[in-house]
């Protein structure tokens, strides 16, 4: 599988930004919220 499969396209990011937004939920609370996955460093 490549590494690169779960990658989002410029679009989708726009939508869940915007999602993010919408929902009051700070951004490091939102990914748990949401099921998105936070990226780990």
């Amino acid at each position: 599988m490549s590494k690169y499969s779960n990658r989002r396209s410029d679009n989708d990011w726009l939508h869940i930004i915007q999602e993010c937004r919408q929902s009051g939920m700070s951004d490091s609370n939102y990914p748990q919220g949401s099921g998105i996955g936070k990226k780990l460093t």
